[in-house]
């Protein structure tokens, strides 16, 4: 009997391991993909698995960091704090270059700072990573239509070349809104 639970115990030991690691690889695929939250859950299950295992423990800690990176960067976002933004979602890029989460909150940022191609060119690599990133396409769209808007107030005000350089900035954009394109014969006409 004691045999028996001798081999038992150190079974189980080896499958714990073996499980722990297998979750370690699936934290870092999860990493790789982008999503840091996946990952982190990932990386606790491993630990919860190897309490022992110092380099889960670090691998935690850095992946708390990168979150609160984030979290501060979208918070800076929120305060109007663009430049600030833009630095934490950047700190979080070079670690995970494939999150989307992070590419939209620099195009957020950009798009604060009023550099809207910078901000679209973000956005579309958000989609890039996660083509069902629903709050880019959204973001895209609400660009056009600020931009759409702002070539119209210069056009009233009779700044007539920021008028046709915002309804071209528009038109690469979203080709398909034809009221810029409108907009553009008019000016060329005047």
């Amino acid at each position: 009997m004691k045999n028996f639970m001798l081999v038992f115990l150190t079974c189980s030991a080896l499958y714990a391991q073996t499980s722990a690691v297998e979750l370690y690889e699936e934290s870092q695929k999860a990493l790789s993909a982008g999503n840091i939250e996946l990952a982190g859950e990932k990386i606790r299950a491993a630990i919860e698995a190897d309490k022992s295992n110092e380099k889960f423990r670090s691998e935690f800690d850095r992946l708390n960091k990168l979150r609160n990176k984030r979290n501060n960067a979208n918070r800076a976002v929120q305060d109007g704090r663009f430049d600030d933004a833009i630095q934490g979602f950047g700190d979080v890029l070079q670690s995970v270059p494939n999150s989307a989460e992070s590419l939209y909150g620099t195009g957020k940022a950009y798009e604060g700072k009023k550099e809207f191609i910078t901000a679209v060119d973000f956005y579309k690599k958000s989609l890039q990573v996660d083509s069902g990133y629903d709050k880019s396409k959204k973001s895209i769209s609400n660009v056009a239509k600020k931009l759409y808007n702002s070539a119209n107030q210069d056009y009233k005000n009779g700044n007539l070349e920021s008028a046709l350089t915002k309804y071209n900035q528009v038109l690469m954009i979203n080709p398909r809104i034809y009221q810029a394109h409108f907009q553009i014969g008019v000016l060329q006409r005047k």
